[in-house]
């Protein structure tokens, strides 16, 4: 009778330090849970229960394939027998399909030993870590668009790279982005997985005369009918359309084009693109399978939806302002070409009309002069005439040589450089040397004039500011690009006025090579001199 007292009272302990230890576990925000080397549930907690919504009588004995998808049960059974046959704690991630859909656990799985120090069961406790991961997995998207909008994309690559996370974050086979064009219109920038047929149909939609879900989210202007399948960010979602279009009322259905459903798309959604609170476009999201556009995945598109419409916004300003400079380029190179042609013009009327008139008058005075030779106040007068004569005669043809160089256009650029080199040494007492490589240059008339004309400036510039002694310049091709390099030995250009873009011409300068695609760089150093560097590539086009 003492034996079966005392027999009782260690059940009637065991029993309540189960009780206490199941009060514990019950009360763990974590999931546990124990089974069996079977697999079978012997213990879950009430955390475990609402998980399945399932009670811990129903569990008991029942397998993990009896209560998950087949993938996710493989998996935990993997998991134990890799515990049980290390005999070491695993430290794991696992996936738990419950009734809301899939979760993310951090799982510490263990075995549990008999007195005999022989495993019979493993322990797990699992901690839902999915608004972790999901956070993660947003900072991680967000953080993969704007690495996407600071490298130098064109519009083309950063649209391709955009649709390729949008697919790969929402597991849609379709998608596509819609930009608002200034017509009204709503054709798809980019798209993948949609057909030709449906791009074709899809990109003719206009917001001032067509009525589908894709327009009103873009409007802004929903249908009452729209409601059921619209989200607080104004995005329309549906992961049947045939079931909800086929549930609404005959004068509703007018409202919805059925493209979609028609194409094969149950799941279909439609994501606004916003800019400074202007809605600019859409991301189109489609599927053939039913559920592939769950709210979670339109609300985080919505979230990362406005870094996508700013991007775009600074595509189209680049856009703009590039077809502004190309015009500003073009009228640069116009207005050059109609400075030289009128420098031309002037050059060859004055040496044609006012040459002539100064050399038929210098022709009249010798004959005056020659007449009244014995006259000496008349032959002093008229020759100091004719002195002046040719003093204007000279100046003319100086004019005529700065305004258009003669040699320019019937020696070549090599020959212009050196004459003008040896003009400015002759005029300043600057001495200026000249070197080329090769000897002889060819170069089409265009980038000649341009060459010839910084080489003016560069020397005009040395003369009102270097107070230099004096200058070298070279001339040379090298990979494929035409160089220019005048050095003198002056005073120095400052760092302040290099910020200065008027500063020593750099405006007219650089305005000349940019056709070319060319460069302009200025350096100088105190009593050490300015460098001038022209590079001019040669196959660049304007």
């Amino acid at each position: 009778m003492r034996d079966i007292s005392i027999r009782k009272r260690a059940e009637l302990e065991l029993r309540k330090r189960e009780e206490s230890i199941r009060a514990v576990l019950d009360k763990a925000a974590v999931v546990i849970y124990i089974k069996d080397l079977q697999g079978k549930y012997i213990l879950i907690n009430s955390e475990f229960e609402k998980l399945i919504h399932k009670s811990k009588e129903d569990v008991q004995g029942l397998t993990d394939y009896q209560l998950f998808p087949t993938k996710i049960a493989e998996a935990f059974r993997a998991n134990d027998q890799k515990t049980l046959g290390t005999g070491i704690p695993l430290d794991i991630e696992e996936t738990l399909f419950s009734e809301e859909g899939l979760r993310t656990y951090n799982s510490v799985k263990f075995p549990l030993y008999d007195a005999d120090g022989l495993p019979y069961a493993v322990c797990g406790i699992s901690t839902d870590i999915t608004a972790v991961k999901e956070a993660e997995h947003r900072t991680h998207s967000t953080n993969a668009l704007l690495r996407l909008f600071s490298r130098a994309l064109s519009r083309e690559e950063y649209c391709d790279l955009v649709l390729e996370l949008l697919g790969e974050w929402s597991g849609c086979r379709c998608v596509g982005i819609r930009i608002l064009d200034k017509y009204g219109n709503i054709p798809y920038e980019c798209y993948q997985g949609f057909s030709k047929e449906f791009w074709e149909s899809e990109s003719k939609l206009s917001i001032k005369k067509d009525q589908c879900a894709c327009i009103r989210v873009i409007t802004g202007k929903s249908e009452p009918q729209d409601a059921p399948a619209m989200t607080p960010g104004k995005s329309f979602f549906v992961n049947n359309i045939p079931r909800f279009i086929d549930g609404l009322a005959e004068k509703e259905k007018i409202q919805f084009r059925g493209v979609c459903a028609q194409s094969g798309y149950l799941s279909v959604a439609v994501v606004p693109i916003r800019f400074l609170d202007k809605t600019v476009g859409a991301i189109h999201l489609a599927d053939e399978r039913e559920g592939r556009v769950p709210f979670k995945i339109v609300e985080f598109i919505e979230l990362i939806a406005p870094l996508i419409g700013e991007a775009f916004y600074r595509y189209t300003m680049e856009k703009k302002l590039r077809q502004k400079y190309k015009g500003l380029q073009e009228l640069s190179v116009h207005l050059h070409a109609a400075r030289e042609e009128e420098r031309k013009n002037i050059a060859r009327e004055i040496h044609d009309e006012l040459g002539q008139v100064l050399i038929a008058l210098k022709i009249d005075l010798s004959l005056i002069h020659d007449k009244h030779a014995d006259h000496k106040p008349i032959a002093d007068k008229t020759e100091s005439m004719l002195q002046s004569i040719d003093a204007t005669i000279k100046a003319v043809k100086r004019m005529c040589t700065d305004l258009r160089p003669s040699g320019l256009d019937d020696f070549g650029l090599v020959a212009a450089i050196e004459w003008q080199a040896t003009a400015f040494q002759q005029r300043t007492g600057i001495q200026c040397t000249v070197n080329t490589e090769p000897k002889d240059i060819e170069l089409d008339k265009d980038r000649s004039i341009v060459i010839f004309r910084i080489f003016q400036e560069a020397l005009t510039n040395i003369l009102k500011h270097a107070n230099a002694t004096r200058v070298t310049a070279h001339l040379l091709l090298a990979d494929d690009s035409i160089i220019l390099e005048v050095m003198d030995n002056g005073i120095g250009i400052k760092n302040k006025e290099l910020s200065r873009p008027q500063s020593f011409g750099l405006i007219g300068m650089r305005e000349r090579v940019h056709p070319w695609g060319g460069k302009v760089t200025i350096t100088g150093s105190k009593k050490r001199g300015s460098v001038v560097n022209v590079v001019i590539p040669l196959d660049a086009n304007r």
